[in-house]
């Protein structure tokens, strides 16, 4: 077990719950977070604490009484409750701020009161039976979970919240087993064949064209800011850019530190939760979201198993549970429900109303089956949350380079500052992006396995039969046109509301008035209401985690609530890029007969870099048989 260091652990919740009391105590508008009945409540949990902090001794009697710490966390745990219940009961992009400030405070709080009762079970008895190295375990695996649900449904808001969380998640993973990284020297670059400068190389041969008539043009010959800027408005492969000696861009150290679960948990340490979709595609029925384990979720993409340092870890003190405040039970592994509609991503189903903060993190049994659905990190701000990685990559300069809004996509407004956010998952095309399009330049890095991209220009929008267009169907005459006009009817309203970019932007904008990682309308447009939890599927009574739906065609687009599809994803196609048939040629004629031809396909590998402007439709899937790691920068 590693060691514990008590003289950096006490400062920092004296640091913490002090500071709390003065913003609680201190001006209106800090208090005004909450209203008056909840400042008073979460008041006297932040001065029970205190309290405990302040005291010189605490006696522990033989029987385990320790009512000061059952106080504060009975009081945490209220509060959290209520936060929870106002963060359920309306859309996610309707949550008042104040009820996400709450759930965020009342993380901090009881796992501060957790972790200031570990430490000082272990010094005031040190020298009698205290709590054993499982127990403490478990209590630090269940802050951990606790403050990183605080990070993914409430963006830890509110100021100087989310270096706390970092700093507590720190001090508990000091009671969790340690992992060695198995980080090899850097592969050596492959040799570059000669080109003359400045010339745009075609697709390498293993790349052959499967669903574009062209490639995307590539090279290795890096464009100046300036020639870039002057023909930003379409793509461009950038082969080896993140590792090539002649690079402008440093060498990405995430090249080889990313490609190894003990690698990556060895960075950010034990315990951590992420936000996963569900299903091989957005569009699928029974795609879903949940959080779960990030160590179970490196292991089902390909990424490893984890295995602990000290493995043989101590099993003795288990009587002594109650003295750790857990459930001797509640480390018990658990299979997660994958099945089923998206729900809101913030506790188990099965857990309390304290939504989850009294649960301990379990173990996750990995999906690795064929016949179970792929599990994906999307779009989602991993740094913000894991801050270690930061180090492993640097912003290429064109992320910087504030391009002009090219004239196919007049409606482009740059983000503040560039948004970074990953993709990981699967390889073997199990995990498939539909086609859709975004507001903003990206910047896409590939970083670990192989991926594959189609690209179309803004102009074939009313061809693609996005969501919600009234023509995502045709039935195949000659001509194209469905019962109702068929794809006609959608490329007359393209052109009538102009470039699809447009519904993109707005998506975007609801998204980004809220301070969660992961929104209630993400990067395709799904609606948050709903996301609950380890298992943020299903209402359906059906949980033996297998799709459905696995008879239908490869990605078939479809989705259990239309309505909403229609509303929220007018952004994304319903045209199954990857999977080519007489069977998409009568429903979506019209694609294959506009949309393809001018089109564009490129398979990026460890390194390469992929430019192009917003508006463009793009889909992407993973290859090969190993996991995939993408970093998209928007700017």
């Amino acid at each position: 077990m590693p060691h514990v260091d008590n003289a950096q652990t006490l400062p920092l919740l004296r640091d913490i719950v002090g500071k709390l009391q003065d913003e609680l105590n201190g001006p209106a508008d800090a208090r005004d977070q909450h209203d008056l009945a909840v400042t008073h409540q979460l008041g006297a949990c932040v001065d029970s604490l205190a309290a405990l902090l302040s005291a010189t001794s605490i006696v522990f009697s033989s029987a385990g009484n320790h009512a000061a710490f059952d106080a504060v966390d009975v009081k945490a745990r209220t509060l959290s409750a209520l936060a929870h219940q106002h963060i359920h009961a309306v859309p996610f992009y309707l949550v008042e701020r104040r009820w996400l400030r709450l759930y965020t405070d009342a993380a901090i709080c009881l796992c501060a009161n957790r972790l200031l009762r570990l430490e000082t079970a272990i010094n005031v008895r040190a020298q009698q039976a205290g709590p054993g190295q499982k127990s403490r375990r478990a209590v630090a695996r269940a802050c951990v979970d606790a403050l990183d649900r605080a990070i993914i449904v409430a963006g830890a808001l509110g100021p100087t919240r989310m270096d706390w969380v970092q700093r507590l998640i720190t001090a508990c993973q000091a009671y969790l087993p340690c992992v060695r990284a198995t980080t090899p020297p850097s592969p050596p670059i492959p040799e570059v064949e000669a080109r003359p400068a400045k010339r745009a190389r075609l697709a390498r041969p293993e790349e052959e064209l499967r669903y574009a008539p062209r490639p995307v043009p590539s090279t290795t010959a890096y464009p100046t800011l300036d020639a870039y800027l002057a023909t930003c408005d379409r793509p461009l492969v950038l082969r080896r850019f993140l590792d090539a000696p002649d690079s402008p861009c440093p060498p990405w150290p995430a090249l080889r530190r990313w490609m190894r679960a003990a690698d990556l948990v060895a960075r950010v340490g034990r315990g951590r939760l992420v936000p996963v979709e569900v299903g091989g595609a957005y569009t699928d029925r029974g795609w879903g979201q949940r959080i779960m384990s990030f160590e179970a979720f490196l292991e089902s993409a390909g990424f490893g198993r984890v295995e602990d340092e000290d493995a043989d870890e101590d099993e003795s003190g288990d009587e002594n549970a109650d003295e750790a405040g857990v459930d001797k039970n509640a480390g018990a592994p658990k299979r997660e429900d994958v099945d089923g509609r998206a729900r809101r991503a913030d506790c188990d189903t099965n857990a309390d109303d304290g939504a989850g903060l009294d649960a301990v993190a379990r173990p996750t049994t990995p999906v690795s089956a064929a016949d179970d659905p792929p599990l994906y990190l999307a779009q989602h701000q991993l740094f913000s949350q894991f801050p270690q990685l930061t180090a492993d990559f640097a912003l290429p300069d064109y992320v910087w380079s504030s391009p002009l809004a090219p004239a196919a996509c007049p409606a482009y407004v740059a983000p503040a500052e560039p948004l970074v956010n990953v993709w990981v998952g699967a390889g073997g095309g199990r995990i498939v992006s539909p086609a859709h399009t975004d507001p903003y330049y990206n910047c896409y890095a590939q970083v670990v396995g192989r991926k594959r991209v189609w690209l179309a220009p803004p102009h074939v929008a009313p061809y693609m039969y996005a969501y919600g267009s009234g023509g995502r169907d045709g039935d195949g005459g000659d001509d194209g046109a469905g019962e109702d006009g068929g794809g006609g009817g959608a490329g007359d309203e393209s052109a009538e509301r102009g470039d699809s970019v447009d519904s993109a932007v707005a998506a975007y904008d609801a998204m980004d008035r809220l301070p969660a990682l992961h929104a209630g309308l993400d990067h395709h447009g799904h609606d948050g209401n709903g996301l609950d939890g380890d298992s943020l599927n299903g209402d359906d009574d059906d949980n033996d985690g297998h799709n459905d739906d696995d008879d239908r065609s490869d990605n078939e687009s479809s989705l259990d609530e239309p309505d909403l599809a229609a509303e929220y994803m007018t952004n994304t196609s319903s045209v199954p890029i990857f999977s080519p048939s007489r069977a998409r040629r009568r429903r979506f004629p019209l694609f294959d007969a506009r949309a393809r031809p001018a089109s564009f396909e490129a398979v990026l590998g460890p390194g390469d870099v992929l430019l192009f402007p917003p508006g463009w439709w793009h889909a992407m899937r993973g290859e090969d048989d190993g996991p995939a790691w993408s970093l998209s920068m928007w700017f």
